[in-house]
């Protein structure tokens, strides 16, 4: 859960702060949505069951382990890198007109309000990429077993976590163009939809990587056998 926290913040901290001074920013309906996914994941950790049998492997002895904290790390690295990555991929397509109104810093509070939201590929780009590096996150960093129920079996959990991603999928690839406007997505260029999905999956591959040769490296601690005979 903390993994989980932690590698969120710090997402929406980069996409909501520093992107903003880029005039790269979110619509009430499309953080709706986002928020709505993300409390439902959210909701479903907080409903797993704990095993009745107790575990030869002891929890963490607390969350600044080396293992917490150098996964997170890594993760945020690779979610960092194919965040800046996209967003300048992004920016290759964006018309030059468009382009100087992106990327022009607002002085104002009043003036921000005051300005017509128009999407265009960089904002979508951002709030598909944000949602799946979130659904990633629960995915990939939820720790079931052996303590809790695994992936697996919090059933509730696992059609969240597909929910989320279809819909996810869904805005990318233009299934649904009524959903979409209603977001306030544009279409992708064919070209750059496949670099999207393509940076997608490879960021979840490498993320589940990088946590799996963590917990590998680091290890984790067993019981006194005297606490695993009793």
């Amino acid at each position: 859960m903390f993994k989980i926290l932690a590698l969120n913040a710090l997402i929406l901290a980069y996409t909501q702060s520093v992107l903003y001074l880029d005039g790269i920013k979110l619509r009430d309906v499309q953080a709706t949505l986002q928020g709505i996914l993300l409390a439902a994941c959210f909701l479903f950790i907080s409903r797993s069951k704990p095993l009745k049998t107790l575990s030869k492997q002891r929890p963490l002895p607390n969350i600044f382990s080396l293992y917490t904290i150098l996964t997170v790390i890594l993760q945020f690295s690779v979610h960092f890198t194919c965040l800046i990555y996209l967003v300048h991929q992004a920016k290759l397509r964006i018309p030059e007109s468009d382009a100087t109104n992106t990327t022009k810093i607002k002085l104002s509070l009043e003036e921000d309000e005051e300005e017509h939201f128009e999407p265009n590929i960089v904002n979508s780009t951002v709030y598909i990429i944000s949602m799946a590096l979130q659904i990633a996150t629960f995915a990939i960093n939820y720790r079931g077993y052996p303590y809790m129920e695994s992936l697996r079996e919090n059933t509730a959990l696992v059609y969240s976590i597909i929910g989320s991603s279809g819909v996810v999928l869904a805005l990318t690839l233009g299934a649904f163009p009524e959903l979409a406007v209603q977001f306030e997505l544009i279409d992708f260029p064919h070209d750059f939809r496949i670099v999207l999905l393509q940076v997608l999956f490879a960021d979840f591959f490498f993320s589940f990587l990088v946590d799996r040769i963590c917990l590998r490296l680091c290890g984790e601690g067993e019981l006194k056998e005297e606490l695993v005979a009793n």
